[in-house]
C-alpha cells in the first residue's frame, strides 16, 4: 500500500513501524495529547495519525536547529 492510499495510521501501526524500538506507547500518547504528534480521534478508543506526521515533525526540528532555536 503506497503512502498516497494509506493516509492515516493507528498508534499501533506507528509503534510497530516507523517508531519500532524508538518510543514507548506512553511517549506517543503524551506527544499526541500535547499536540506534538497531530492526530484525529475517531472514537474513544481509536486515534489516527497522518502517515507523514513524523516526517513533518523531524523537518520542523531540523529547521529549528538550522536557525539555532532548538536545543536539547
Amino acid at each position: 500500500m503506497s503512502d498516497e492510499t494509506h493516509r492515516y495510521m493507528t498508534v499501533r501501526e506507528l509503534l510497530e513501524g516507523e517508531l519500532k524500538g524508538k518510543a514507548s506507547k506512553n511517549t506517543v500518547y503524551r506527544a499526541i495529547a500535547d499536540g506534538t504528534i497531530p492526530s484525529i480521534r475517531i472514537s474513544p478508543r481509536r486515534i489516527l495519525v497522518p502517515s507523514d506526521a513524523l516526517e513533518r515533525i523531524l523537518e520542523r526540528q531540523l529547521e529549528l536547529r538550522r536557525v539555532g532555536a532548538y536545543t536539547e
